[in-house]
């Protein structure tokens, strides 16, 4: 049988990490159910990015903030990191020239389609064209983005 493996890129680590966000329930759900958890490094400072904007904008309080950061440092360690590397970067590229992608979302979406493809992979993105574009390639995305 294969492991389950899920793909998770900064949106769906947000999910996790922010408790307020409605979908915290879903994010925490596929993460249970995967056997095996990948992120691209590129996930680690996208993160930190979105947390200090939680807080920014409002969504955080500081407590709320300091307690993202300490769930945070410890789901880091439990994923398989991505390392970027010079095909990706040119994957991401050519994803780009295809689709309306961030190069942060097509570095994602390269990262996962960089591990191997025998594997039973799911990407969560709650990014409806990150989504999109993932399923055109042939990933399986979830959660499901209409």
């Amino acid at each position: 049988m294969n492991e389950a493996h899920l793909y998770l890129d900064t949106s769906a680590v947000a999910k996790l990490l922010i408790r307020e966000e409605r979908d915290a329930d879903v994010a925490a759900e596929l993460v249970a159910r995967s056997d095996v958890i990948q992120t691209s490094l590129l996930t680690y400072p996208e993160t930190m990015s979105a947390l200090t904007r939680a807080r920014r904008d409002r969504r955080l309080s500081d407590q709320g903030l300091q307690d993202a950061l300490d769930r945070f440092g410890m789901l880091w360690p439990r994923f398989e990191v991505v390392q970027f590397s010079e095909r990706i970067a040119f994957d991401a590229a050519a994803f780009i020239l295809e689709f309306p992608l961030s190069g942060a979302d097509a570095v994602q979406i390269a990262s996962a389609l960089s591990i191997p493809q025998d594997l039973t992979l799911t990407l969560a993105t709650w990014d409806r064209r990150q989504a999109d574009a993932a399923r055109s390639i042939g990933l399986t995305v979830q959660p499901a983005i209409d």
